[in-house]
């Protein structure tokens, strides 16, 4: 039998009144009061009355997503991509998603597990976790409450994981040794947020393709945080450079079109005076994306990410029902797209130089 409202006032040393001011509104309480209280709660992996009788339930409607970034270009493909399919194959069933930026945990004092919980206090039949990466911790806790999950992007070195991921590593290699056989030797890359696992992947990709060239240097290596403006202004710090890279790998295409665009403020020409690469296959809906020449990038299959996120965790939910716990790994292949933003460095001779025929 779970824990009761009495068995965590009781642990806690307080009243049962006390308990339920905290689960009503935990600001009515000293932050003291509140951290001990929500400390016992989570020890107890006590649910609310209300709540525990809707998961006893056995007909849930809700599919619980958790997603990073709201506003990423990226993650809201994935998104709407996996709502369209669970909105054709479980028509009456409702998404109910929650933001976990970090900004948004940090003011209002929640955790990742934290907002686990609010999902299973809704009676969620599945959770989707959009997330630029899910710690063994995160894992352990939503097991806890038995509530079948799949997660995007995951490393996939965690056996109770189902998941769908795409071979970051390879596929930034493989970029990375095209940009290597066109001649160039001085690229520098342009990483993603610190915080997720596809940027450790890609990182790694890179890394291996220049060392086997043996042309890796530490110093050139930037770090970015996946948006326009970033990768804005990591160009215009890579211009001032002396000597100038001949070309620059972003992890994203959103930081590359930023790259893009400080470099033609310069006065600078892709790819007669440096190349130009990204990752992801996609343009963001702004303005500027249409003043700049097409990237040749990386084309991860977003759409398809989402449905096959949104087909597992049906199946896990099937699964479930007929108590079987099956485990579901999908690695979807990447394409490669030559836009043109690269080419032979100094195939068009230097600036205001004609070339000979």
């Amino acid at each position: 039998m779970g824990a009761t409202i009495n068995d965590i006032a009781q642990a806690a040393g307080v009243s049962k009144a006390t308990v339920s001011r905290f689960l009503n509104d935990r600001s009515r309480l000293k932050e003291e009061t509140a951290l001990l209280i929500d400390s016992v709660i989570k020890e107890f992996n006590y649910i609310p009355n209300g709540a525990a009788r809707n998961l006893a339930m056995k007909q849930a409607d809700r599919i619980g997503v958790l997603i990073s970034h709201v506003r990423s270009a990226y993650w809201n493909e994935i998104y709407s991509a996996m709502h369209d399919y669970l909105s054709r194959h479980m028509r009456d069933t409702e998404v109910f998603s929650l933001n976990c930026d970090n900004a948004v945990l940090y003011y209002s004092k929640k955790s990742i597990r934290d907002k686990i919980r609010v999902l299973a206090e809704q009676r969620v039949a599945g959770i989707i976790l959009l997330l630029r990466d899910v710690s063994p911790e995160d894992v352990d806790y939503i097991s806890e409450f038995g509530i079948p999950f799949v997660v995007v992007q995951s490393d996939g070195k965690d056996e109770r994981v189902s998941c769908v991921n795409i071979d970051n590593r390879a596929a930034v290699y493989g970029i990375t040794q095209y940009l290597l056989g066109l001649g160039h030797k001085d690229i520098v890359y342009v990483s993603g947020p610190a915080d997720a696992v596809f940027t450790r992947e890609r990182f790694e990709g890179y890394r291996e393709a220049m060392f086997s060239k043996r042309l890796y240097r530490k110093e050139r290596i930037l770090h970015g945080d996946n948006s326009t403006s970033d990768g804005y202004w990591r160009a215009k710090q890579i211009l001032s450079w002396n000597p100038r890279p001949t070309a620059i790998l972003y992890a994203s295409d959103s930081m590359a079109f930023g790259g893009m665009q400080a470099i033609r403020e310069s006065g600078l020409d892709i790819p007669r005076d440096i190349s130009v690469a990204g990752f992801d296959g996609y343009r963001e809906q702004i303005d500027l994306m249409d003043m700049l020449p097409p990237l040749t990038t990386v084309m991860q299959p977003i759409h398809l990410i989402g449905e096959k996120t949104a087909e597992i965790i049906m199946c896990k939910i099937r699964d479930k029902e007929m108590g079987i716990d099956r485990k579901y790994h999908i690695v979807l292949p990447t394409g490669f797209i030559d836009n043109g933003s690269c080419a032979v460095p100094g195939a068009f001779g230097t600036v205001g130089e004609v070339v000979a025929k």
